[in-house]
């Protein structure tokens, strides 16, 4: 094969890689650019508000209105027959431990479009309702479940996921200052606040051209080195197609996890393996950059890109030397 058509074969492989990096990362727009955390000092200048946002309650608050406000919630049940006397309700005894699971202190009782709330302990089994009137009963309540599901929705809704107002011009975190729980918070909201306000074509078509840009820079670089200290391998081209598989691979099992799984979840990814397989074939160096060329441009969609690279970087280094 001519050398001409093999190096073009070569550049269309790589330039097919960086397409689909470049297709598959949730590069973001979101102009906040801040990582932080608990407990951590301020590292930037200081941060205030350029408008009125509200403060989002944290996970525990908002479970613990949930809790609160279910409370108060009661299930409804249809009454399908008559009674056997006054006062009798009788469910099933599957229904029964459904109710017992729930926690339920009373169920509300539909009767002509009446609603009256009783205590769970006076229903009936159809067993305890035969020891208590000495003959067979039929269950007589029947559970409704969509009147039961709009009343938890409806309690639901009421509650609000924020608390509190940060005014335009008010003062955040200042550098140096401590990541309470509390600044915490208003980062969070404020990230969200910013996020949500519409972000015109301009800045997300910039955002994109330089994710690009980066992308193909590292590319190039890794071919660069290819040809500088490794040209012997570009004289196969199945040695090409292999980095460019195995980064592909790589990239977009980590794409996937950025998309549909929780942020945490991309160093449960074994990034490491990567360099693992290619020091198997070829020598340490490679390896080594192969996974920093791959990590570099998995980090421009990450989070915490700093910590991911730092992470990556040295549990990558440390499986190829312990080969």
């Amino acid at each position: 094969m001519k050398q001409s058509i093999k190096i073009t074969i070569q550049i269309l492989s790589l330039a097919v890689l960086a397409a689909l990096s470049i297709y598959l990362f949730p590069y973001s727009t979101n102009p906040f650019k801040y990582n932080f955390e608990i407990g951590q000092p301020w590292g930037y200048s200081l941060v205030t508000a350029k408008y009125n946002f509200p403060i989002l309650k944290t996970e525990a608050q908002l479970q613990k209105d949930y809790t609160q406000a279910l409370e108060n919630y009661t299930p409804c049940y249809t009454l399908s027959t008559p009674n056997v006397r006054p006062y009798i309700y009788i469910v099933s005894v599957h229904e029964m431990e459904r109710i017992i699971k729930s926690n339920c202190s009373n169920i509300s009782i539909i009767d002509n479009h009446v609603s009256t709330k009783i205590p769970v302990d006076s229903l009936f089994t159809p067993k305890t309702a035969y020891q208590f009137t000495h003959r067979e009963s039929a269950p007589n309540l029947q559970y409704d479940s969509i009147t039961s599901e709009n009343i938890k929705n409806s309690l639901l809704s009421n509650i609000s996921p924020t608390h509190g107002l940060v005014q335009a011009g008010e003062k955040i975190i200042d550098k140096g200052e401590i990541v309470t729980e509390e600044k915490y918070q208003q980062l969070i909201s404020m990230r969200d606040a910013i996020s949500n306000k519409q972000i015109n074509k301009r800045q997300s078509l910039i955002s994109i051209i330089g994710s690009s840009i980066c992308v193909v820079l590292m590319l190039t670089i890794f071919y660069l080195y290819l040809i500088t200290y490794r040209r012997k391998l570009l004289d196969k081209l199945r040695n090409t197609f292999f980095f460019s598989i195995l980064m592909a691979i790589i990239i977009a099992i980590a794409a996937c996890v950025l998309r549909y799984a929780p942020t945490g979840f991309i160093y449960i990814v074994p990034f490491t393996w990567c360099p693992i397989i290619a020091r198997v074939f070829y020598d340490s160096r490679t390896a080594i950059f192969l996974h920093l060329i791959t990590i570099l441009i998995i980090s421009l969609a990450v989070p915490t890109p700093y910590t991911f690279l730092f992470v990556q970087f040295a549990a990558g280094v440390v499986a190829v030397i312990s080969l």
